[in-house]
């Protein structure tokens, strides 16, 4: 918007990079809660069913928000008015291709990483992200699914003990987390000048 000169929300942009900043820390507070919880109710038998409850969660999460905030820049760049069936077709292409690539790289960084995991962690992140990204997306804020499950993790292994994490990749999450939301909106921003300077 600021590139082509269009109105800006300020406090619309302040609103999702508080948001967006805060959620990561939420999921982990939640999963600090949840984590000693799921050990106490959960046996050997019960935690499949506490993993499918908790991905059905994140799922729905997921399309209450990533989906649809990536929808929305797809739609909007094509100058839309709504979706056809084609464009969600490729975009559920493009999506799948995106797992393909990059879901072995963060699935290690995630599960190994941060912390070496066990199946309760990742449940307890999962209990953990999926509300809480349903939360946001309830209050119009869109948030990142991956940082959300991130925090949980971090959040689960600080519930045992703050030696279980890995502090230094954990950190490096986080610095991830602060750098991206403004550094996409100026490389929009100087993008959009670009463009607009090449059309003009």
């Amino acid at each position: 918007g600021l590139g082509w000169g269009l109105p800006v929300s300020a406090g619309g942009v302040v609103f999702v990079l508080v948001v967006g900043l805060a959620a990561p820390f939420v999921g982990a507070l939640v999963a600090v809660l949840v984590n000693p919880l799921l050990v106490r109710l959960a046996d050997g038998a019960s935690l499949p069913r506490w993993h499918r409850a908790g991905f059905a969660v994140q799922c729905l999460a997921y399309a209450a928000n990533d989906g649809q905030k990536m929808l929305a820049v797809f739609v909007i760049a094509l100058g839309a008015s709504g979706a056809a069936p084609g464009v969600c077709a490729l975009i559920a292409v493009l999506f799948g291709l995106g797992t393909i690539y990059g879901l072995p790289r963060a699935g290690r960084t995630l599960s190994r990483e941060i912390l070496a995991s066990r199946p309760v962690h990742g449940v307890s992140a999962e209990l953990a992200s999926g509300p809480t990204v349903i939360a946001c997306a309830a209050a119009g804020a869109p948030v990142s699914m991956t940082q959300a499950i991130a925090g949980g993790l971090i959040g689960a292994g600080v519930a045992e003990s703050t030696r279980r994490v890995r502090w230094h990749p954990a950190a490096k999450i986080v610095l991830a987390w602060v750098v991206t939301l403004p550094a996409s909106g100026l490389l929009a921003a100087a993008g959009a000048l670009i463009v607009k300077g090449v059309i003009a």
